[in-house]
Order: C-alpha cells, then sequence, then structure tokens
C-alpha cells in the first residue's frame, strides 16, 4: 500500500480529498497489508497505523458475492481472490473503491472506482482500500 511507503502524493489525496475519518478497509485489505510487513517491528508500526481504520467484517453476503464474482469472472478475467473479495465488500456495503489497479475491477457492474491521478511509487505495490 503506497500510503505505508510513504507516498506523499497518496498520503496528501487520502488526508485532503478523502479524509482519513471517510475510510474503511476490507479485512482482506487489513492481511494484505500485514503480509507485507518486513520484520516485528514493522509489524508493529503497520498495527498502529491500521487501527485507525474500520474494518468491514466479512459476512455471509459477502461470500456470495464473491463466489458468484469468481464463478462470473475467473475465466475471462483471470479474477485473483483478493481483489475479488475486495470488489464483493464495496458492492455489499455500497461503497466507492480506491484502487490503483483499474484493470483489476473496471469489468464488475456496479462497482464504484473512485477516480484519481495517483501513481505508484517505483517498484511499490499498488494501493487499494475498502
Amino acid at each position: 500500500m503506497n500510503y505505508l511507503r510513504k507516498n506523499p502524493a497518496v498520503a496528501s489525496f487520502l488526508r485532503n480529498d478523502i479524509g482519513v475519518f471517510n475510510m474503511v478497509l476490507s479485512a482482506v485489505t487489513i492481511a494484505e497489508i500485514q503480509q507485507g510487513a518486513t520484520n516485528r517491528e514493522n509489524l508493529l508500526q503497520i498495527n498502529r497505523l491500521l487501527k485507525q481504520y474500520i474494518v468491514l467484517p466479512i459476512e455471509y453476503h459477502i461470500s456470495n458475492i464473491f463466489t458468484n464474482l469468481v464463478q462470473k469472472y475467473v475465466l475471462s478475467h483471470d479474477t485473483d481472490i483478493g481483489d475479488t473479495f475486495v470488489a464483493a465488500t464495496s458492492l455489499h456495503y455500497q461503497l466507492p473503491l480506491l484502487t490503483m489497479n483499474y484493470k483489476h475491477y473496471k469489468h464488475i457492474p456496479n462497482l464504484q472506482l473512485i477516480k484519481h491521478t495517483l501513481k505508484p511509487l517505483q517498484g511499490g505495490n499498488p494501493f487499494r482500500l475498502i
């Protein structure tokens, strides 16, 4: 997640255009961010940062949406499990999704993507929030 990598443009966008109190994260997004930890201290820092966000739980209806999306797009779009679960969460809660990977989501009907002009840091992993 570029915000955690200290990308000033992303940090500014999240702080000024979105607002920290307007952001929620899926449980899958939390796990993926934690998976990027390089050591115990880094994981503790990440967890301290993540405490400021509301984490959306995985619910039965999200699982249904998720499996339907996988069934529909696994062959045509080579769906990623994490991306698809985040999309299902966004659809369930009817929340817009902020991502730098539009191509991973643009084929999903009714999924609202937040428009922006942000670019990932060189060599950095793209981010998504929901």
